[in-house]
């Protein structure tokens, strides 16, 4: 089947007649059997009786041929559909295609000719690896064996130079057996590239359509088949001998339609009709099995003979059956195509118009009912943001009716569709109409306005960032940002082409950051810190930060983030010096630095606090309750905390806490509440002293002191105490004395 040419059923033999001279049949005598079933001539038919039965020989003839004229016909109208469904393969920018099981093609649309870049004679015949790169052949052919292995319909995208294609093969089946494989190919790289949902190519089916044939019996009063041909012999599949005079027709037809035959065969016995028609039965051959038989019955004039025409149908019904099932699965797949399809015939008239265009363009119910094209023209027209241009596009494709034309157009709600126009032409090359596909592109375009924007985007923080920003292919820079260039000192000229290398304080730090390319290469992204040198020699303590341009080629390139941070690798330097100092102060101090909750818990205290308590470490006091686990008295934290709330701050405040083996000591706390940034008092900090020694000393020279006052009033001898000239202190017995 060539490019263009529609499938056909085989030409059904027609019935020739010579419209002058008699026919065949016209001019053989009539035949009645022998005493011993054998043929004689009668002669007592008259002249007037021949002409009879010749006129209703004729009769049947002219039956025999209105019949053939039907399934004619029949075989017209199907050959017109699938002419019609070809028309719409050949047209469709799709690839299809038919293999035998040697994988070879036998049969081609134009797609996949134009694709392959031959004609089709030099296609047919031939297999991929004959026609395609080496590749491409085995992995087409790959999926060919698959499906012809799992027997069933195999998806595959398959990649052909830079282009993508969704592969959908399938085992073709005739009879039950698998015959070979089937393919529609679609490029897909659009969809694939602005990652748009992929939808399943439409499947186009072929059918083989089966001859018919048509049996001649006469029949006796008796039913039993008197003569019978051979179209007769073949449809029953007995042979001659064992059918004529033997058979009654009765023993042809299945139980359920014998009584109704019956009745319809003695009702044309005993009438007036001449002739039965259009009755239908089931006919059960030699083997059992059950044809569908088109019967057709004349009587014979003069006799109680009848002459019965038998048109075997069921092939015909199979096929009408088949092809209703296919044209339907068609319409069904047309519906449920992503793509929004309309065809029209050569006079613009509407032919097909699925349902995704319907709901893509909302085209109302009084427009689908107007078979006129310009109709629907005139609606879209309508909708599309620029009417004028779209209007001049279609009158060309119209005035040029065998180009193919693709083009974008805008709709006024912002949809964007892409319409392919294609011919439908025969293989006389004429051109029956024209089939519209449009795609709606609509995210894909919002997609790339998006990378557009990003890519602007991009190159804005590119340029802007105070990050150095580079693409480093193979360890050598290939572009660089401004801030690169203020970073280092080098300008962009003296950069670009030259290795990183030399920014590096040493082939050691060179080496080091790129041990990060293996993380980078598992991670996706590696960061680490290195030294390198400006171009006045200064030291530059950096930051790199290493991500792929593209994670599964490395070699694509690199793109290295570099932030000079040899301030602040400073101040973590003079921070770690200062916190040495802190940790050293803290370590030695006598004192207990702490800070609590509102709560009393205990959040923060250094070692000092703890030797003071009798903990082993800070860890083992944070988290404390300072009321319940440290004061020996824990009402004296609520007197410390209405201190507070009365003088905002406490100082020289004794309290008594308790060390872990519960032994007094006595501390002097200055305190204070601390707030957080909103100002808000969210807990209690200070400092607070052991002075449980100086406390002790006191008390016992207060002691001594009080036993020296308490002997010297008692002692016999007069004791007085001068202080600038005056008495400050005398006992009794100096008093008395």
């Amino acid at each position: 089947m060539g490019r263009g040419k529609p499938l056909c059923l085989t030409e059904t033999n027609r019935i020739l007649a010579d419209p002058i001279a008699p026919h065949p049949l016209a001019i053989m005598p009539f035949r009645s059997s022998g005493p011993k079933g054998g043929v004689t001539e009668d002669p007592t038919r008259t002249q007037g009786e021949l002409l009879e039965e010749i006129a209703s020989l004729r009769t049947r003839i002219e039956e025999l041929e209105l019949s053939e004229a039907k399934h004619a016909r029949a075989e017209q109208q199907l050959n017109r559909a699938l002419q019609k469904l070809w028309f719409l393969v050949d047209a469709c920018p799709d690839l299809f295609f038919l293999k035998d099981m040697e994988l070879r093609y036998r049969l081609v649309n134009s797609a996949t000719a134009a694709f392959i870049g031959r004609d089709e004679a030099d296609i047919l015949g031939k297999t991929d690896r004959e026609l395609l790169p080496e590749e491409a052949a085995v992995a087409c052919q790959e999926s060919d064996r698959r499906a012809l292995r799992e027997r069933r319909t195999v998806v595959t995208t398959e990649s052909f130079g830079d282009r993508f294609y969704e592969a959908r093969k399938f085992p073709i089946v005739a009879q039950g057996k698998i015959v070979g494989v089937g393919g529609v190919i679609r490029d897909v790289t659009k969809r694939k590239r602005a990652e748009e949902a992929r939808q399943e190519s439409e499947g186009w089916y072929r059918t083989l359509f089966e001859n018919t044939g048509a049996g001649t019996v006469i029949i006796e009063n008796d039913t039993t088949i008197s003569q019978c041909n051979s179209e007769f012999e073949r449809l029953s599949g007995y042979p001659r001998e064992e059918i004529e005079g033997k058979k009654s027709w009765t023993e042809f037809v299945v139980q359920e339609d014998l009584e109704r035959i019956k009745i319809e065969h003695q009702t044309l016995q005993h009438s007036g009709d001449q002739a039965l028609r259009g009755c239908e039965f089931g006919f059960v051959r030699k083997t059992g099995e059950v044809r569908k038989i088109h019967l057709a019955v004349n009587k014979i004039d003069g006799t109680q003979k009848s002459i019965s025409s038998l048109t075997d149908i069921t092939d015909r019904e199979r096929t009408e059956e088949i092809l209703r099932w296919k044209t339907a699965l068609l319409e069904a797949q047309i519906d449920s195509s992503v793509d929004g399809i309309l065809v029209v015939d050569g006079y613009g008239n509407r032919l097909v118009t699925n349902r995704r265009l319907i709901d893509l363009l909302q085209i109302p119910q009084e427009t689908l009912e107007d078979q006129d094209g310009a109709s629907l023209l005139r609606y879209v027209r309508g909708l599309v943001k620029d009417p004028d241009a779209f209007r001049e596009k279609v009158a060309y494709l119209y005035g040029h009716p065998k180009e193919i034309g693709r083009h974008e157009v805008v709709f006024r709600n912002g949809m964007v569709l892409e319409l392919c126009s294609a011919p439908v032409v025969g293989e006389d090359g004429h051109c029956y109409g024209r089939i519209w596909t449009f795609t709606d592109i609509t995210p894909r375009k919002q997609a790339e306005e998006a990378l557009k924007n990003s890519e602007a985007l991009l190159r804005s923080i590119f340029e802007a960032s105070p990050a150095g920003i580079a693409l480093v292919v193979e360890r050598r820079l290939i572009k660089i940002n401004r801030s690169l260039s203020r970073i280092t000192g080098y300008s962009e000229e003296e950069l670009l082409g030259r290795t990183t290398q030399h920014l590096y304080v040493s082939d050691e730090e060179f080496n080091y950051v790129g041990e990060s390319y293996k993380e980078m290469e598992r991670d996706g992204l590696a960061m680490t810190e290195s030294r390198l040198r400006r171009k006045d020699g200064s030291l530059m303590y950096a930051l790199i930060c290493l991500s792929p341009v593209d994670a599964r080629n490395i070699k694509a390139g690199v793109i290295a983030t570099v932030l000079d941070i040899t301030d602040r690798r400073h101040a973590e330097m003079a921070l770690r010096e200062s916190e040495e100092q802190y940790r050293s102060l803290v370590s030695n101090m006598h004192d207990a630095v702490y800070r609590s909750d509102l709560e009393g818990n205990l959040t923060f205290t250094i070692p000092s606090a703890a030797r003071l308590l009798g903990y082993s470490s800070v860890e083992e006091v944070i988290g404390m309750n300072i009321a319940k686990n440290l004061y020996l008295h824990a009402d004296d934290r609520d007197k410390l905390l209405e201190i507070l709330k009365e003088q905002g701050k406490i100082t020289g405040y004794e309290l008594t806490l308790k060390r872990k083996d519960g032994e007094p000591v006595i501390v002097s706390v200055n305190s204070h509440f601390y707030r957080d940034r909103d100002g808000n008092v969210v807990g209690v900090e200070g400092v607070f002293s052991d002075i449980t020694d100086r406390r002790r000393a006191e008390e016992a020279l207060k002691e001594s002191e009080n036993k020296f006052k308490d002997l010297v009033e008692k002692s016999m001898v007069g004791v007085y105490l001068l202080q600038d000239g005056k008495f400050g202190y005398v006992n009794e017995r100096c008093a008395e004395i």
